[in-house]
């Protein structure tokens, strides 16, 4: 350009020489003014040539420098190339792999699916950064697993060769390389030599609060390149969102996890309180954190135990429950069990809302938190004041019992135990008094045994009544006839006065009752008196009377007499040859069907025992009432 440039200077200045010399009237002049114009010509050349000299010097250097480097570069390739490769297994662990494995762990994330929110930072990361592949990468013991992946179809790498395993080892900055053929680390590395071909990597670690590196946030080019600092500042402020986002995901997963905890443990305390609720014992639970460890719950047994509302309740000491002969000693016992916050299981005697007082079978236990401080007490009662009853009865009857059954057997031995040795067969008088006595006492024997054996049945339940409808006057005669030999023997008058009702009843076991009440006074009558045997309607009831003309019952006795083995005086069962439990039976009889029975008494003018029984209407009997003229049997 400046060659032709010069030609059309040189041409110009030469033809307005020729011009002014053809024209010029004065050729010196002429002369001199074209050797001036032909020195500026030869001034432009000069400066033209040191100009251009000067930029072939420099076009020649910067092309000697591009050569140097070219020759450098080579010359690096070429040691790269010549020099063992660094075995990938040789990429030391960070020194607290084990933390930072149980770190991943605890994000959960690996292997998990795709989630634009990560995608989000990949597709970001590429874009600042004007590479081709970006990926959120993780490493775990053995591999890189990819979270996000933008320009690769791969998930996941083997651990060897990942370039994000030596990331992590430089944990506070961008681990950056270049050109990969120039690193030795990585020159051979199968990601370089085959597919994606990896010559550019650029990889920030994610660094979680705990100052452990998981893996990276990475961008990957075909093409030797470097990044500006705004893009490593980009890269680095992308990593730490990423980091942000599993802190969220790992956070958003504990909720989801505490949320069905909390469900489950609803669930089980929704059962729970169910199951306390619906309990036959009492629960009682006070606020050990508070002064006096007040009730703040109860369930419905214990109120229904105690007699008491919930908002009588609630708020107060449960020594209220509490009265004058509740043992001081069990008293001090839950004291310190509760000082001493120990659990305790104990019964005392504690007192209903009414003043009733009852036994309470008491188990308090301590609750704790898990720090170890006592939140809690809870107590679970029994009443078990029948409980007690029964037991205090069947150690009275135990012990009534082995007596009675000593007695019989006792002279039973001793009878038999002489007629044994011998020493009466010069007596047979003697001989056969013990024989008489044997006798009878095989006999009472035999009838304590028939009448425990029933009065456990019937109050157990396991004997059947045979319910049949029977005629009041038919039973009573029955059971007059049935001890009229009795009544003979004793020289004593039948009186019986039958009515005809219609009862539901098992005809047995009435007959039962009456001979036995018949027997008792029989029994405790004198000689030429009168037994009576009456019946009468007493409304929807029939009322049937047994009187004597005995010696009577103190009025303290009128109601114990119907207990097990009680008599009015203990010798009446050896003289009148009783057990003790035949007004227990004639209880239970009575009761199974529907009525009571008592006794009413004079002392030394008699005694009269009634009891009443369900009469059935005259559409459920099909038949009329009609009164029977009295009958008297006797001597």
């Amino acid at each position: 350009m400046y060659s032709a440039q010069i030609k059309i200077a040189i041409t110009v200045t030469l033809f307005l020489w020729q011009d002014r010399l053809a024209h010029s009237p004065f050729p010196l002049p002429q002369v001199v003014l074209g050797a001036g114009l032909l020195v500026a010509v030869l001034l432009t050349l000069v400066v033209h040539f040191a100009q251009t000299g000067r930029r072939l010097a420099r076009q020649v250097e910067a092309v000697n420098r591009a050569l140097a480097e070219a020759r450098s570069v080579n010359e690096q390739r070429l040691e790269v190339l010549e020099s063992p490769p660094l075995p990938y297994s040789r990429v030391p662990l960070p020194e607290n792999e084990a933390a930072r494995l149980d770190a991943l762990r605890q994000y959960e994330i690996l292997d998990t699916d795709p989630e634009e929110a990560f995608d989000d930072f990949t597709r970001l990361a590429a874009h600042i950064c004007g590479s081709p592949i970006a990926l959120v990468s993780l490493i775990d013991d053995s591999r890189q697993w990819f979270k996000s992946k933008v320009g690769l179809d791969a998930t996941e790498t083997s651990r060897d060769v990942a370039f994000c395993a030596h990331a992590i080892l430089q944990p506070n900055d961008v681990f950056i390389v270049p050109d990969t053929l120039l690193d030795q680390r990585f020159a051979t590395n199968p990601l370089v030599s085959s597919d994606p071909r990896i010559r550019f990597y650029a990889g920030a670690p994610l660094i979680t609060p705990e100052k452990q590196a998981l893996g990276t946030l990475c961008v990957i080019d075909s093409r030797p390149r470097q990044l500006n600092p705004k893009q490593v500042e980009a890269l680095q402020a992308l990593s730490r969102q990423v980091i942000t986002q599993l802190e969220l995901r790992r956070n958003l997963a504990e909720r989801k996890r505490d949320l069905e905890a909390l469900r489950q443990a609803a669930d089980e305390n929704l059962r729970l309180a169910r199951a306390v609720n619906s309990a036959s014992e009492g629960v009682v639970i006070t606020d050990a954190t508070q002064r006096d460890h007040p009730i703040i719950y109860t369930n419905p047994a214990f109120l229904r135990i105690t007699g008491y509302q919930f908002d009588e309740v609630v708020g107060r000491n449960c020594r209220f429950l509490q009265g004058l002969d509740t043992d001081p000693q069990a008293i001090a016992q839950i004291r310190k069990a509760i000082a001493e916050r120990n659990e305790l299981k104990i019964t005392l005697l504690n007192y209903r809302q009414d003043g009733q007082p009852f036994w309470n079978e008491l188990k308090i236990a301590p609750v704790f938190s898990d720090e170890g401080n006592l939140l809690y007490f809870i107590g679970i009662q029994a009443d078990i004041t029948d409980r007690r009853a029964v037991e205090r009865m069947k150690d009275e009857f135990i012990s009534v019992v082995s007596h009675e059954l000593r007695t019989p057997l006792t002279s039973i031995r001793g009878a038999l135990g002489l007629l044994a040795s011998g020493l009466l067969n010069t007596q047979p008088e003697r001989g056969q008094r013990m024989l008489e006595i044997a006798v009878t006492n095989t006999d009472r024997l035999v009838r304590l045994v028939n009448d425990i054996l029933d009065i456990e049945r019937i109050e157990s339940g396991k004997v059947t009544m045979t319910k049949e409808t029977c005629d009041a006057a038919n039973l009573m005669l029955q059971a007059a006839d049935a001890m009229r030999a009795m009544a003979e023997k004793a020289g004593v008058t039948f009186s019986v006065s039958p009515v005809l009702a219609w009862l539901r009843v098992d005809p047995d076991k009435i007959i039962q009752t009456l001979t036995n009440l018949l027997s008792n006074a029989i029994k405790f009558s004198t000689e030429g008196s009168t037994v009576w045997l009456t019946a009468e309607h007493r409304g929807e009831q029939m009322l049937f009377q047994v009187k004597d003309q005995g010696r009577g019952i103190p009025a303290d006795k009128l109601e114990t007499i119907f207990g097990r083995f009680q008599q009015i005086d203990a010798s009446d069962s050896r003289k009148k040859g009783g057990t003790g439990l035949g007004l227990a039976i004639c209880r239970s009889i009575v009761q199974q069907h529907g009525g009571r029975i008592w006794a009413e008494s004079t002392l030394g003018e008699g005694s009269t025992f009634c009891f009443t029984l369900p009469v059935l209407h005259k559409r459920e009997a099909g038949s009329n009432f009609c009164l029977q003229p009295p009958i008297s049997v006797g001597l």
